[in-house]
């Protein structure tokens, strides 16, 4: 758990894979298929992949680069649903295109944008493995200005201890000592202990 002034991030480790067996995954060949806009799926063992839209296009400048996303579905046979979204790269001024990939560990599937055909269907490309790829998975929650939340807690209780102060008929200077010594360790303990 790290903690700064203004957010609180925590991180946990949910799930890992098992090294029992060192043999080598090997992965289903990449299918790539042609997607048509009328029906835009593709079938794989543990459900299907339905192309939602492709966005992007050219960048405002002159530079001729451009950017292709596919937004894809996908969804399974024990009705989970998962969103992927692979890309293309380039500038059109030149050949040159990069693929950003998408997997989904879940489903142990490897998705890539592909490109777009002559006749404008889209390539999308899947592979699957049979096999979990050695992996760690990570969950980490931000807690954007957490530290407002502790402060008003500290205000309350600092409220409660005035009250019970008051009631009780303490002196002033033992009252200020008291007071002084919940406020410390109320700050303490909410805002700066780990």
């Amino acid at each position: 758990m790290k903690k700064i002034i203004t957010l609180v991030s925590f991180m946990s480790v949910f799930g890992a894979c098992s090294q029992e067996n060192n043999s080598v995954v090997k992965p289903v060949e990449v299918v790539a298929k042609n997607i048509f806009v009328a029906d835009p799926t593709i079938y794989y063992s543990k459900g299907f992949l339905v192309l939602d839209k492709v966005s992007g296009g050219r960048s405002a400048d002159s530079s001729g680069d451009f950017k292709l996303t596919a937004s894809i579905s996908v969804s399974t046979k024990d009705s989970s649903h998962y969103k992927v979204a692979p890309s293309i790269t380039g500038n059109a001024n030149t050949t040159n295109m990069e693929n950003v990939d998408d997997t989904l560990y879940a489903q142990n599937l490897f998705i890539r944008f592909a490109g777009i055909n002559a006749d404008k269907k889209f390539r999308i490309a899947v592979k699957e493995t049979d096999k979990l790829i050695d992996f760690i998975a990570v969950k980490a929650y931000i807690f954007p200005y957490i530290n407002l939340v502790w402060f008003g807690l500290v205000l309350m209780a600092i409220g409660f201890v005035i009250s019970i102060i008051r009631r009780a008929g303490f002196s002033s200077p033992a009252a200020a000592i008291v007071l002084l010594a919940v406020a410390a360790g109320l700050c303490y303990m909410f805002l700066f202990a780990d």
